[in-house]
């Protein structure tokens, strides 16, 4: 019979390799946390101020795990938790499932509904909804969706290129001087985000705003957006530094006509939805009378009204079906 070298000191290292090789070959059962694979929200579309939205998503996670969900719904309201609200829920079966809510938003803006799903051993997933647009009746433009921006566009920023996604809302109220809003863009690893909006002009199908805001946290950017209210809709984002002036985003088709500074938006919302309502202003207050021809809130250029003033565009024969609830 063989016995380790050693004495006592022998056998310890044998039982040490042992112990190393049981462990090396043992199967790991490690505790996944849970994956929310899907989150949408009802309707899809830039929506009015008091409407009910309805959030549905979907998990997965080990098998016998058992979960709850906390909704956040991005408006500084109480998160909403499934073990003690009637206005969330969650459903499972086997360690997957589903869960959903509804909210009223009170309030005008752009916000980033999310849901955090946790199970039994206190592993958290979490998914975000990109984003609610909610408006009011006053004076306003308003939409969300996606741009393809490709290597053909006016000025492609750090060479990224792909699907860009977007949501924005600028309105008046009477006696404004300047308008009020939010503007979000993403485009791969960057992200414009508005600071304040300087003016806003609507002329029938066609609105126009321009701003100030960073990109990523930071700097010191201008930008102009314009959208065409038809079907399709256009969308145009300028984007310029304030400091140098020189041109940093455009997402209009390059050519000569199409990348002057007022030029038209060009780029057909792959999906989304763009809303214009105006009022017609007396003395500087809305007197009621929606769909009206023009208004203007905060010093609108010169050159902008006489651009918007242009005949209509002609009415596209490349359709794009959204899948939206009508207003």
């Amino acid at each position: 019979m063989w016995k380790p070298t050693g004495g006592h000191q022998g056998w310890t290292v044998l039982l040490l390799a042992a112990v190393l090789i049981l462990a090396l070959a043992a199967p790991t059962w490690a505790d996944s946390r849970p994956v929310v694979d899907s989150l949408t929200a009802t309707p899809d579309a830039p929506t009015l101020v008091g409407s009910t939205i309805v959030f549905n998503a979907t998990f997965s996670d080990d098998a016998g795990d058992t979960h709850y969900a906390l909704w956040d719904w991005g408006d500084g309201s109480p998160v909403c938790d499934t073990r003690s609200s009637s206005d969330c829920w969650l459903s499972e079966v086997s360690g997957a499932g589903s869960t959903g809510g509804s909210h009223t938003y009170s309030l005008a803006g752009i916000y980033t509904p999310f849901v955090t799903v946790v199970d039994n051993t206190g592993k958290p997933g979490t998914g975000k909804y990109s984003y609610v647009v909610v408006y009011d009746r006053d004076t306003y433009v308003a939409g969300k969706g996606w741009i393809e921006s490709g290597t053909n566009i006016c000025k492609v920023k750090d060479g990224e290129t792909g699907t860009a996604n977007f949501a924005f809302n600028a309105r008046y109220t009477a006696n404004a001087t300047v308008p009020g809003g939010r503007v979000v863009f993403t485009l791969g690893s960057w992200t414009l985000n508005a600071t304040s909006l300087d003016w806003l002009a609507i002329v029938g199908p066609d609105a126009t705003f321009q701003g100030v805001g960073t990109i990523n946290g930071t700097g010191n950017y201008g930008f102009w957006l314009s959208v065409t209210d038809n079907s399709p809709d256009y969308f145009r984002l300028r984007i310029w530094d304030r400091d140098t002036n020189g041109r940093v985003y455009d997402s209009n088709t390059q050519s000569p006509a199409t990348c002057t500074d007022t030029a038209d938006p060009t780029s057909p919302l792959t999906w989304g939805q763009v809303m214009i309502q105006s009022r017609s202003v007396q003395g500087g207050v809305a007197d009621g009378t929606t769909d009206a021809a023009e208004i203007t809130v905060g010093p609108v250029p010169q050159g902008v009204l006489d651009d918007l003033r242009r005949p209509a565009r002609p009415t596209s024969s490349h359709a794009v079906f959204l899948p939206f609830i009508s207003h």
